[in-house]
């Protein structure tokens, strides 16, 4: 028994050919008609003139640009095609096309073609990208703007490319110029490591200590244990704020940090103090009292433990004198415990021997 019309089964009452069918039918065929005389056309020698087509293409960097043979109506891709583009600052470059005749021209390379001496809204300013396709005597020649912005839209390496730039800035002394790009490239990846303590380094170059100490530290705190340098980076910061006037200030939320770590230590859990006190060093690496509450912890681990922690506490109590005024009450003691933890470094130092009967 047959189904109602359109029910699963009435196999008659359907039309062979639908309204889709029929229109795949006819591209098909205009394809053929289009393209089929282009092939016999250019299998017979046929003369034919260059169509090129150069655009921004979506949801990627850089640009693209599509090759056609054109006899008369009908064309076909134009693969293998050489197309020279000129790139801003007269550099030029060449894409070679694929067999359906397109090619990109990578955003890495107009980037580096841009004048690293532009910046902010000039910096922004688009710039022409001419691409020339040339066949059988005739030339055709597109051209497109398009801003460093839009190019590092969708581009994998934005970031580094705007560390270069900022560095290329800050050897030619332009420190203010430097720091914007190296802001910029922390927006567009905020684990750009490079980008942060450029910014640093940029302010600490011409001599602005006080913002060269808070991006350090804004260093510090962004990358934690995944800064290797950070041991050096709070030195630098001590050097820094040595006889700085007023010193910088301390959080006042650090101080309910210092409260918890001392809390931890007195309850016997040395460790979680240690991990709140890099927490405190790491906010105000110029903070003198984070340093010796460390210092305290690794002096008495290298002295009651077999374990040698006692580099930790000579690193620790070295900052808190190089962070501490002189006429400070601790001053005298600390230096006596570095001397005997030096004396107990040397002897886990000291090479050990068995003694022979």
């Amino acid at each position: 028994m047959r189904g109602w019309p359109g029910q699963p089964g009435d196999y008659f009452s359907q039309p062979i050919w639908g309204y889709g069918s029929l229109m795949m039918i006819f591209l098909v065929v205009l394809s053929a008609a289009i393209l089929l005389p282009a092939r016999y056309l250019e299998a017979e020698g046929g003369k034919a003139t260059p169509l090129l087509e150069l655009y921004r293409p979506a949801g990627r960097a850089g640009l693209a640009l599509t090759t056609w043979k054109l006899f008369g109506i009908s064309r076909v891709p134009f693969a293998n095609a050489s197309v020279l583009v000129k790139l801003p600052g007269g550099q030029v470059w060449f894409a070679i096309t694929d067999p359906l005749g397109s090619a990109e021209i990578p955003a890495r390379e107009i980037l580096a073609s841009m004048e690293n001496g532009e910046d902010g809204e000039d910096g922004d300013r688009p710039v022409e990208i001419t691409a020339v396709l040339s066949l059988n005597g005739t030339v055709n020649e597109k051209r497109i703007t398009v801003s460093r912005s839009e190019l590092l839209q969708y581009s994998g390496n934005a970031a580094e490319s705007e560390v270069k730039r900022g560095n290329a800035l800050a050897r030619a002394g332009k420190f203010r110029e430097a720091i914007h790009l190296y802001r910029r490239a922390l927006l567009l990846d905020p684990g750009s490591r490079r980008a942060a303590f450029n910014i640093a380094l940029a302010y600490e170059k011409p001599g602005m200590f006080r913002l060269a100490v808070a991006a350090y530290a804004d260093y510090l705190v962004r990358f934690q244990a995944e800064a290797q340098d950070r041991e050096t980076v709070k030195e630098k910061v001590l050097l820094l704020t040595s006889g700085m006037k007023p010193p910088p200030p301390v959080p006042a939320r650090l101080l309910a940090i210092l409260d918890e770590a001392s809390e931890s230590a007195l309850a016997g859990d040395l460790f979680a103090a240690l991990r709140l006190y890099e927490v405190a060093q790491s906010v105000a690496p110029w903070w003198a009292e984070s340093y010796y509450g460390s210092g305290m912890i690794y002096s008495h681990l290298a002295v009651q433990n077999s374990f040698n922690y006692a580099e930790g506490a000579l690193r620790c109590l070295g900052n808190f004198l190089a962070a501490v005024p002189a006429e400070d009450a601790r001053v005298k003691a600390v230096r006596k415990k570095i001397a005997d933890i030096k004396m107990i470094k040397e002897g886990f130092d000291a090479p050990k021997t068995v003694p022979s009967y």
